[in-house]
C-alpha cells in the first residue's frame, strides 16, 4: 500500500488514525532528515572532514533517544542497540582523532 498517496493520507485523517498536524510534522521531519543524510553522504563521498564530524554528531544524537526508550521500557534489544551505538560513536571519534595527529 502506498502510504504517500493523498487518498491514503486523507483516509487516515478521516478514520482518525492520525491528525493532519501529525502528518505535516512527519513529512517535514522526514524531509529535513533526508536532506541532512544526503548532505552527509555527499560530504563523505567527497572525503570532506566536516562530513566525518557530522557523522559522529548524527550518530551520537540517537543516544539520548535510546536512553529515554530504555528508561521507559527496558529490553535486551534496546540495551544492545544503545551499546552498539555508543561503540560506533567512540570508534568514529577515535578514528577522526587518530587522523588529526601528526604522522598518523
Amino acid at each position: 500500500m502506498n502510504v504517500h498517496s493523498r487518498f491514503i493520507q486523507r483516509w487516515l485523517v478521516a478514520v482518525g488514525l492520525v491528525k493532519q498536524r501529525d502528518l505535516k510534522l512527519i513529512v517535514t521531519t522526514t524531509f529535513i532528515y533526508s536532506a541532512l543524510l544526503l548532505t552527509e553522504g555527499i560530504g563523505l563521498l567527497m572525503e570532506k572532514v566536516w562530513a566525518e564530524y557530522m557523522t559522529i554528531f548524527i550518530t551520537a544524537s540517537f543516544i539520548p533517544i535510546e536512553v529515554y526508550e530504555l528508561v521507559r521500557h527496558t529490553t535486551v534489544a534496546r540495551v544492545v542497540l544503545l551499546g552498539v551505538n555508543v561503540l560506533v560513536v567512540v570508534y568514529l571519534a577515535v578514528r577522526v582523532c587518530q587522523r588529526e595527529k601528526p604522522g598518523a
